[in-house]
């Protein structure tokens, strides 16, 4: 007979807490439209998440504002600056395209 539990566990091994740590679930539906938002744009972009990293981001802000999850900075979650700044260049871009270049 083995020592182990009822289906061949080790019962005597330490569970492992998650890296990030545990985060409440959204039972109040706080941030149901940012994640139905994030979900459709997989569902319409065939699963790639690269595409979907705007309702990504969007999501887990509102996760941090509603206390849903722990307040970090979002260069922590994946999310750099130069996205940021290449949206602003891109705009910038697209005013001198257009003849428009603010001083």
């Amino acid at each position: 007979m083995s020592a182990g539990g009822a289906f061949g566990g080790n019962r005597g091994a330490r569970a492992v807490p998650p890296e990030k740590g545990v985060f409440p679930l959204d039972h109040m539906h706080l941030c149901d439209l940012e994640k139905k938002d994030y979900i459709n744009c997989l569902k319409s972009s065939g699963h790639k998440s690269e595409i979907c990293r705007e309702f990504s981001k969007k999501y887990l802000e509102c996760r941090m504002e509603k206390n849903l999850m722990a307040k970090q900075d979002m260069s922590e979650l994946g999310f750099r600056k130069d996205e940021e700044l290449q949206a602003s260049g891109d705009e910038s871009r697209m005013k001198a395209e257009n003849g428009r270049i603010d001083r």
